[in-house]
């Protein structure tokens, strides 16, 4: 992936959790996304893997891009109105479902991303 300052870096997933919160106000639904990904930044064009500012630089661009590409996706899954990632199976476990509100709610409601991204320099154990 390319940073800020043009520069190309790459960065080798370890581990990685995803969790999904359904909320329900108002009659209104909502959703929470969250993923969290451990992993080594592997190559780096003109970048010093070993300075800490670095690897602050290249989480925060993961983040962005995990979250900018996770939030195209679902707006996707929306429009066709499919449930891939199972966000209706969380709501059903919510003791105020109701059917109908999610079908008339689903391909509208709002659905937040937030990831978090922890980095390592290659050859670096934490």
């Amino acid at each position: 992936m390319e940073l800020s300052g043009g520069e190309d870096v790459s960065l080798e997933t370890l581990s990685s959790k995803s969790k999904i919160m359904v909320d329900k106000k108002n009659g209104k639904y909502t959703a929470t996304f969250k993923v969290k990904v451990n992993g080594r930044a592997m190559e780096g064009v003109d970048l010093d893997l070993t300075d800490k500012k670095t690897i602050e630089r290249i989480e925060k661009a993961v983040e962005k891009e995990i979250t900018e590409r996770a939030e195209k996706m679902v707006k996707r899954f929306q429009e066709l109105n499919t449930d891939p990632l199972r966000i209706g199976e969380k709501a059903r476990q919510r003791s105020d479902f109701n059917r109908q509100q999610w079908k008339e709610q689903y391909s509208q409601m709002e659905i937040k991303i937030e990831a978090d991204v922890h980095a390592v320099q290659s050859g670096i154990i934490e």
